[in-house]
């Protein structure tokens, strides 16, 4: 998705410095402000060089020496609009954008980037709203139509993504400049379902730019979802040798690890990409912090495990799914009390066959077993083909001490799943 900075008029000073470490080019730069008639633009100019070296916090304190100097300055506010941006305050991102459109209302690629901070605030309409009326002011815009397309992709409205892609790459003046286009319609092939298509276009990402690290995620993303997790795994390691610093294909990696089985590598990727950048969003932690959770009970470190989870449910109070993992890891600790708190709670919020069949888990721990076997019939009534219920049950049963019950049980279990061992 493309954001457009503004065109950095660099200093002949700062040319003259290319050899010389950025700070060393910025203080000589700002040695300058004191004899020119134009500091407030130097200011901003310095801002602009921070920025595109994506600090952030000293760009905003350029930015904001420029607009105390010269309070109607646009671009300086719309420099502290992209700024912020990437700080991932979008509501700040705004206020400075549109500060930005009041003093210089025609500014296109403005209301362009209000609508891409819309489309990661998830409201799409104000996206296509402010993406439209870009389009209007200069309907040469790349970045609009490249915004309108990711807009209508997250709508899940994908023909019309296309059409907007593709008049992105018609306008575009070669393959390079089209190549973010070229990608996204990748992504929605892959959305679609069409891998084919998909697999065709991140390949000739990879052509025209052999260092495009998101093409190599997307083709480990086609293969991870033909459960091909050993080629997933290779190709977001490609991805990772290109972009070191990315969380996805962090995430990933850790994901396809955790479907190969391999947990320990699976929670290291997953550590890599949680700790990666403290600015993240929840949306980013919340699957991963719920991901940590279950990796670390396969390994049977359950008090890694809930506090992960515990982690997960700040950020999504009232998450049945993470009140029943929590109340399951409590009870492969054997803390039967606390288990059923947590259990309990998912139920209240919401019924679901895996919180029933923690609660038999959780009774037969406290050897209540008509109670087990009450919560094991209410799973299978939701989930009538689940092997480990009928499993369970069987012990249950054999708890009570009904052998001929709990044999009936267990045989139903391993008609469903041939591995299992039933004595």
């Amino acid at each position: 998705m493309k954001i457009f900075l503004f065109s950095l008029v660099v200093l002949m000073l700062l040319l003259g410095c290319g050899g010389s470490k950025p700070d060393i080019a910025v203080e000589s730069a700002e040695k300058q402000v004191k004899l020119s008639l134009d500091s407030a633009k130097i200011y901003r100019e310095i801002g602009d060089l921070y920025s595109e070296r994506a600090n952030y916090n000293l760009a905003i304190e350029f930015y904001e020496k420029a607009i105390k100097l010269n309070p109607d300055y646009a671009e300086a506010y719309g420099g502290m609009g992209v700024a912020y941006r990437f700080k991932f305050d979008w509501n700040k991102a705004i206020r400075y954008y549109e500060r930005a459109i009041e003093l210089k209302p025609d500014w296109a690629s403005m209301y362009s980037n209000i609508g891409e901070v819309y489309i990661h605030k998830e409201d799409y309409e104000k996206a296509i709203e402010y993406c439209k009326k870009a389009i209007e002011i200069d309907s040469l815009g790349v970045g609009a139509y490249l915004n309108m397309g990711v807009a209508y992709r997250n709508k899940m409205d994908y023909d019309t993504a296309i059409k907007y892609y593709e008049k992105t790459i018609k306008l575009e003046k070669s393959e390079i400049d089209a190549i973010d286009a070229y990608f996204n319609i990748g992504n929605l092939y892959f959305h679609m379902g069409n891998f084919e298509k998909s697999m065709e276009l991140y390949n000739k990402v990879i052509k025209i730019n052999p260092n495009y690290y998101s093409a190599y995620s997307g083709i480990g993303s086609i293969h991870f979802a033909n459960k091909n997790y050993e080629m997933a795994i290779d190709y977001y390691k490609k991805s990772i040798l290109l972009a070191p610093n990315e969380v996805h294909p962090h995430k990933m990696l850790g994901y396809s690890y955790y479907e190969n089985n391999n947990y320990k590598k699976a929670i290291e990727y997953f550590e890599k990409a949680i700790y990666m950048r403290s600015a993240y969003t929840d949306a980013d932690k919340l699957p991963i912090y719920f991901s940590l959770g279950i990796a670390y009970e396969k390994v049977e470190d359950y008090d890694v495990a809930i506090i992960y989870t515990e982690k997960a449910l700040e950020l999504k109070p009232n998450n049945a799914l993470l009140y029943n993992n929590l109340g399951w890891f409590h009870a492969k600790k054997q803390n039967w009390d606390v288990a059923l708190e947590y259990c309990q709670k998912s139920i209240e919020l919401e019924p679901d066959a895996y919180t029933y069949h923690s609660l038999g888990y959780i009774y037969a721990g406290k050897k209540n077993w008509n109670k087990a076997i009450e919560h094991y019939k209410k799973s299978l009534e939701l989930r009538p083909d689940h092997a480990n219920t009928y499993y369970d049950m069987g012990e249950a049963y054999e708890g009570k001490g009904d052998k001929a019950k709990a044999m009936e049980f267990k045989k139903k279990a391993k008609a469903l799943d041939k591995t299992l061992d039933i004595k």
